[in-house]
């Protein structure tokens, strides 16, 4: 349980600096400076401080949604394993159960989007919509294969496998699986090349474009979840791939 716990805080706490990485990374690559990667807690903390505008359109589902995407994230952070395997012995991080609260999320998100019927909110969701068609059969085929190859249903078995087994000799056969989850992993996240979080034309938005309404503390957990979605994932994508340091929970 303490190695739950742990990684929950650990995850909690690094998600916006995962963010100013990624964005260094990128500024990097088109030859700029960039940012400090330090940049997206003082965004949270500026956003948390302002007040928010909200139309009066708007149903008390604009209001629900900030807070059901960002426990959907919660979530997320407390049942995949991102530093030790072995922890969850009830069977909560069941690789279904965590590709449902993904789909909650981005549910609930596109209800956001639509809730105030903004043109451009409708444009990103209606967007946003057609992606999950393509993203979530596409992750419940990842995660059944990885199940299989695992023979485990839980995250922390299919981690165990790949820590515990010599797992480059299976990496031929669940090459192609990897790549799907790498692809996933990027849409998942409005990462390219499917979405990009940076533009600024409106008819060029998925994920933004939901979220233009929204200002305030409201944007503050959206882009916090956001983060620790990032996070999560990417640690677990990892994982798989160079399963080195992890701990065993038993």
């Amino acid at each position: 349980m303490f190695t739950v716990i742990f990684q929950f805080i650990l995850v909690l706490l690094a998600a916006p600096l995962t963010v100013g990485f990624v964005r260094k990374f990128k500024a990097r690559f088109q030859n700029r400076r960039g940012p400090s990667v330090f940049l997206p807690y003082w965004t949270l903390l500026s956003l948390v401080r302002k007040e928010m505008t909200i139309t009066e359109h708007s149903s008390w589902v604009f209001r629900a949604v900030p807070f059901v995407v960002c426990g959907a994230a919660l979530l997320l952070a407390f049942l995949v394993p991102t530093v030790g395997y072995g922890t969850m012995q009830t069977g909560a991080d069941n690789a279904f159960i965590v590709a449902g609260i993904l789909a909650l999320g981005s549910v609930f998100l596109v209800f956001g989007g639509m809730d105030t019927a903004s043109t451009f909110g409708n444009m990103g969701s209606s967007r946003e919509m057609t992606i999950a068609s393509l993203i979530e059969p596409a992750l419940f085929v990842v995660f059944a294969s990885l199940g299989t190859l695992a023979g485990s249903w839980s995250l922390s078995g299919i981690i165990g496998f790949a820590a515990t087994h010599a797992w480059m000799a299976t990496v031929p056969f669940a090459s192609i699986t990897l790549i799907a989850l790498l692809l996933v992993v990027l849409a998942e996240n409005a990462r390219y090349p499917v979405d990009n979080p940076a533009t600024h034309l409106e008819l060029t938005m998925v994920h933004e474009a939901m979220v233009l309404e929204y200002s305030g503390p409201y944007l503050a957990f959206l882009e916090y979840a956001s983060a620790i979605k990032l996070t999560v994932l990417s640690t677990f994508l990892v994982s798989l791939l160079a399963p080195v340091g992890f701990l065993h929970g038993d």
